[in-house]
Formats: structure tokens, sequence, C-alpha cells
């Protein structure tokens, strides 16, 4: 069984691009679909210089700053609600690890410009080893890694929730959402730990077509509509009472398995 856990929105700061949920940053973008961080460096060669000493030395240039807005960026993505990665990553043992990741963090990409300018590309994953970096400097966020017994076979195979048309929904690695008085019913303790750090758990899709187009629905999956809350920006929902309580009827290995989409 597959676990389908679909958030879909379009809001002021969010974009599609080939399938993709893209948060913009003034150092790079941040794909929520193909759950990568992405910045960029560019440099020039002076007029005068030997175009290929001048590209050489442009290429330095571009990688440091490609790395310096790749940390950058890095420290702003959202992991659970009010704390980015930045905010977490406060120990100077945590800060040094980061920075190495970042430094041999190679260019995905390298153009040579017509304007004697040189471009770098760089691609860093979500899940692995930032997101384990994270984790183990994030205090009591997980379970103890124990699948629960569940009788029979599971009624649904995939669980949507819609949160189409919420503005205030920013994309984070660890989202929760609640039930009728803030009872959480999905949040990352409940996800099997390894989940968490191999493949994330959740998956963004810019709409429910996109997500149907995906293969990552069941036959039989139950579609929770989430509900507003405040006003303020958040990463976390909330779905409507019966909702709720429809889930924890589906048995929990649902959850636990945490194939989130």
């Amino acid at each position: 069984n597959t676990v389908i856990f679909l958030l879909v929105f379009f809001g002021i700061h969010l974009s599609s691009f080939a399938e993709s949920v893209i948060i913009k940053h003034e150092a790079g973008v941040i794909d929520w679909s193909l759950r990568v961080i992405i910045s960029d460096g560019i440099a020039s060669t002076l007029e005068n210089q030997n175009l290929a000493i001048g590209r050489l030395e442009a290429e330095t240039q571009a990688i440091k700053l490609g790395r310096k807005k790749l940390l950058q960026l890095v420290k702003d993505v959202p992991v659970i609600q009010g704390k980015t990665i930045g905010k977490i990553l406060k120990s100077k043992k945590s800060l040094q690890e980061l920075q190495t990741m970042i430094d041999k963090t190679l260019p995905s990409q390298t153009q040579y410009l017509e304007n004697r300018q040189v471009s770098v590309k760089y691609l860093l994953p979500l899940d692995g080893d930032l997101s384990k970096l994270v984790i183990q400097n994030l205090g009591k966020i997980l379970g103890d890694g124990k699948s629960l017994d569940s009788e029979g076979e599971q009624e649904y195979s995939g669980i949507i929730i819609d949160a189409s048309g919420f503005e205030k929904f920013q994309p984070s690695l660890f989202p929760k959402i609640f039930g009728g008085k803030k009872k959480e019913i999905i949040s990352p303790k409940m996800i099997d730990p390894k989940v968490l750090i191999t493949r994330g758990m959740v998956k963004y899709y810019s709409s429910l077509d996109e997500a149907k187009k995906s293969g990552f629905f069941g036959l039989s999956h139950m579609v929770l509509n989430a509900v507003k809350g405040n006003s303020k920006i958040s990463t976390d929902l909330f779905v409507h009472q019966e909702h709720a309580k429809l889930l924890e009827e589906s048995g929990d290995n649902l959850v636990f398995e945490g194939k989130i989409a």
C-alpha cells in the first residue's frame, strides 16, 4: 500500500514549472517537487585579458559565488513551523559540517558564455546528507522507528490532503497535519526515520492532475480537505475533524510507511 499525502496549492509565492513546485529566493530556487536546492554563480573575464586565462579565473570566482549563494539558500529552507535550517544548525560543529557539505558539492553545469562570462550551477538534494544533518540537530522530532501492527488489509491505498488555494501555506521538510483541537494526525515522529532521511516526508505537486500523473496513487485513496487556519504563513495544515477521524481509522502503518507525495 502507498500513502499519498498531496499538498495541492497555488499562492503568490509559488509557481509551477514542468510539474514542479518552485520557491524563488534571492540566492536561487528550491524545487520542492524534485526535492533539490538550486543556485548559480556568474563571473566575467576582463576585456583585455587572455581568454583562456580569464575563463579559469572567472570560473574560480563563479564557483566561489555559487557556493556562497547555495549556503545562504540552504540556511533559509523551512524545516518545521517557525524554524529554518539556519535556525536549527547553531553549533560550531553543525555549521562546519554544513560548510564542508557545501564545499564538496561540485557544479552540476558549467557554461562559457559569449559575453566573456562563466556560469556555474549547483544542485543540492534536500534528502540524504542534508536531511540527516538537520535531524541530528533537531531534537525530539522522531519516533522510535517501529512499525505498528495492523490487522487485515488496509482499506485505503493512498491519502490525499488537498490544500488548493492556500496562499499562506509554505512547503517545508517536516510539515504537520492537525485534526480537531490541534491534535496531530500526521507528523515527522510518525514516519519511519529512515524514510525522512533517504527520500523525505513529503513530495509536493502543483496540482491534483500532476499528482495523478506521477503514478504514486493507489486505486483506493481517501481525500482529506484542508481547512483555513490563521492568517500567518504556515508550514502546517488543519483538516476537518471528521476527516481526521477517517485517517485515524485507516491504520497507522499507512502513515508510518511514509510513501508520501
